[in-house]
């Protein structure tokens, strides 16, 4: 897989030739995407089937576009922060700072505050040496654990899907294996309702430093 979420970075003079292609694949997938956007309120609609597809070659593109050089990859990099969906704002962004370019606090901010983006988002961040652009409320070790939950849950082998809430229900102080004092969190968490079936209720899950990423424990609760 290429790009910065793949195991090698792409060199702008091997992409180079290839830009004429890859921008029409992102004009492509924009527009089937961006009559799909809806602003606030509920993110189901980024779950629809025929959203996910075109989705998903957006992100790849936009990862992609980051290492084209020149002024018409960025065009299209600042085209996708246009969307509503975070996901697509957040490779945006960040192919955006790897090309050295500025990138506006409120769009950062729409993306750290999506649940399912904001752990990818700060761990990419990290990649490029950027994670001070992070805003402090969402880089709060709870605020990434609840993201951290939530793509766990997402695994198709959990839910299969974003929960569509959660929240935290207590804190629990622990040591490290160096002794130092840490938190992990506890917290609830329930799956959008399908037409066939009404959902499985609320969840628990713990997330923290000393839980693997993105394998919190989960029982089922009232």
């Amino acid at each position: 897989m290429l790009g910065t979420t793949g195991a090698g970075e792409l060199r702008p003079d091997e992409l180079a030739p290839y830009a004429p292609e890859i921008f029409g694949i992102w004009n492509s997938a924009c527009s089937e995407l961006r009559p799909k956007q809806q602003e606030g309120g509920s993110v189901e609609w980024q779950l629809e089937d025929d959203y996910r597809s075109p989705r998903a070659v957006g992100e790849l593109v936009l990862d992609v576009l980051g290492y084209i050089p020149g002024d018409d990859a960025g065009e299209h990099l600042r085209e996708a922060l246009t969307l509503a969906d975070p996901r697509l704002k957040a490779f945006a962004i960040l192919s955006l700072l790897r090309r050295g370019e500025h990138v506006e606090p409120a769009q950062i901010e729409d993306v750290a505050a999506s649940l399912e983006m904001r752990m990818i988002f700060w761990r990419q961040l990290g990649k490029i040496g950027r994670q001070s652009l992070m805003p402090s409320r969402w880089a709060h070790p709870a605020m990434l654990a609840a993201s951290d939950l939530c793509n766990w849950a997402a695994h198709p082998n959990e839910l299969g899907v974003p929960p569509e809430e959660v929240e935290i229900m207590a804190e629990i102080p622990v040591q490290s294996e160096h002794g130092e004092p840490q938190e992990v969190y506890l917290f609830r968490f329930r799956e959008y309702p399908k037409p066939w079936e009404p959902g499985e209720g609320w969840m628990a899950g713990i997330a923290g430093p000393t839980i693997l990423p993105g394998v919190p424990s989960r029982n089922g609760t009232p």
